[in-house]
C-alpha cells in the first residue's frame, strides 16, 4: 500500500528551536506578563526616585532578557544533545501506521502511540510524550500536501490538531 505522506529530514537548530518555543509556551506567556509587570513597577521606582531602583532594574533586565532568549537557550541545548548521528530521517505515514527510517535503524510506530498534535505556520509536532515528539517541516514533505496533513492525522489519531502562530 503506497503511503499517503512522506516526510525526508535532518534536525537543524531552527526546529530545535521551533520544538523547544512550543514546550515553553506556558512558560514564556508568564515570563512576558511578569515582565510587564515588572516594568510597570520599575517606571513608578524611576518616577519616585526610590533609592534601590538600579537594582530593581537589572533585576528586570535579566527578567526581559529570559523572556526573548529561553527558547533560543533551551533549543540550543536540544540541538546540541539530540542524536544527529542519525543523519536524514524519513516519516512514511500510511494508513495503518508510520514507518520510520534512517541510516541506521527502522521502525513502525502506531498512531495510538500520540498523545498531542500540534500545527504552526512552518512545523507539525507530533507528541509522544509531554517533552518527546517528532519535528516534521512543512517545507520537508516529499509526497502528500503539508497542508493536508492536518485532517489526515487528526482522522488517524483521533486527536485534534491544536494551531498555533508561531
Amino acid at each position: 500500500m503506497e503511503d499517503r505522506f512522506v516526510v525526508r529530514t535532518t534536525l537543524r537548530k531552527e526546529d530545535a528551536r521551533a520544538l523547544a518555543r512550543q514546550q515553553l509556551s506556558v512558560q514564556l506567556l508568564f515570563l512576558r506578563i511578569c515582565s510587564a509587570v515588572l516594568l510597570v513597577f520599575l517606571v513608578l521606582l524611576w518616577i519616585s526616585n526610590f533609592a534601590e531602583k538600579l537594582v530593581f532594574t537589572a533585576v528586570t533586565a535579566v527578567v526581559l532578557l529570559g523572556t526573548f532568549t529561553l527558547d533560543r537557550i533551551v533549543g540550543a541545548g536540544f540541538y546540541k544533545s539530540a542524536n544527529r548521528a542519525l543523519g536524514e530521517l524519513t516519516y512514511a505515514f500510511g494508513e495503518e501506521k508510520i514507518h520510520i527510517s534512517c541510516a541506521s535503524q527502522n521502525s513502525d510506530v502506531p498512531y495510538s502511540a500520540f498523545m498531542r498534535l500540534v500545527e504552526t505556520r512552518r512545523h507539525y509536532f507530533l507528541f509522544l510524550q509531554a517533552r518527546a515528539a517528532y519535528i516534521l517541516p512543512k517545507a520537508d514533505f516529499v509526497a502528500g500536501d503539508a497542508d493536508a496533513f492536518s485532517a489526515f492525522i487528526a482522522e488517524k489519531t483521533g486527536l485534534p490538531v491544536k494551531r498555533q502562530r508561531f
